[in-house]
């Protein structure tokens, strides 16, 4: 399998440091502008902090702060949405780009209350390495 880079394809590094809460991050995707709505006709992208103690208050058990991100804005409006899910959850450090989590689950789209849910890529990087090798 070959990948060809240019402007519009390029590598992300691994997960580096994880987030803190509150830093900012940026989700991209193909999905739905909001919750039931239309799909998107172009890839889109938004800024939003991570809110892992908002994810844990509105989730409750569900939430693994270990093995998850909470990620969204703590006014509704921003978020990722139906049809993102396996999409990025980016973190930039140093002129950095890293994949620090991948869209999961959430209460609808965009509610202050209930942040995105992301898989910790960091959680499962020993895992995602051994893949890479075998490509």
């Amino acid at each position: 399998m070959s990948i060809q880079f240019n402007a519009y394809v390029s590598p992300i590094c691994l997960p580096g440091p994880d987030p803190q809460e509150s830093a900012p991050v940026t989700v991209a995707g193909w999905g739905t502008l909001s919750s039931g709505g239309n799909i998107a006709t172009s890839l889109r992208q938004v800024t939003i902090n991570v809110m892992n103690a908002q994810a844990q208050r509105a989730y409750g058990s569900s939430f693994n702060v270990q093995r998850q991100i909470g990620a969204g804005y703590p006014i509704n409006g921003k978020d990722s949405c139906q049809g993102d899910s396996g999409g990025p959850l980016m973190y930039k450090v140093n002129n950095q780009w890293y994949l620090t989590g991948v869209v999961s689950f959430g209460e609808g789209c965009a509610s202050a209350s209930h942040p995105g849910v992301y898989t910790r890529t960091s959680a499962y990087l020993s895992w995602i390495q051994s893949k890479i090798n075998t490509i």
